[in-house]
């Protein structure tokens, strides 16, 4: 007799729970306050060099003006090109970075939504065996 009564009660704690999920309305959560992130780790590589005024096609008068003008150009693009890759090095470790975090995100972001589609199934279940309300 014992065993039918606690039976009977865990039946309309049951049921109860389920009357008060179907009409209550979900609580509103707000994200927790996040600080705004720290600005990335200064640039470990030179500064880019600057760039050479190059002279304006009326101002180049002959061959050898070219071949100065062109090994001008060559000498910056060359340099650039060093930083360029030290820079590009150090963009890829913090996209690493990022991809980390975000996989991170959305892996936490899966489980609560796994977690909600269960829940949802178990409610259905409990609501499609069309036991009465309690009142």
């Amino acid at each position: 007799m014992k065993f039918t009564y606690a039976a009977a009660a865990a039946a309309i704690a049951l049921l109860g729970a389920v009357a008060v999920a179907q009409t209550t309305t979900a609580p509103t959560t707000t994200a927790p306050a996040v600080a705004a992130p720290p600005p990335p780790p200064p640039s470990t590589c030179p500064a880019y060099p600057p760039i050479p005024v190059v002279p304006s096609e009326a101002a180049v008068r002959n061959t050898k003006e070219l071949n100065a003008g062109t090994a001008t150009v060559n000498a910056a693009v060359s340099a650039f090109q060093t930083v360029h890759a030290c820079r590009i090095e150090e963009v890829r470790k913090l996209k690493a970075h990022y991809d980390t975090r975000f996989a991170e995100a959305k892996a936490g972001q899966d489980a609560a939504l796994a977690l909600t589609t269960q829940w949802n199934g178990v409610v259905a279940a409990v609501n499609a065996r069309g036991e009465p309300k309690k009142k």
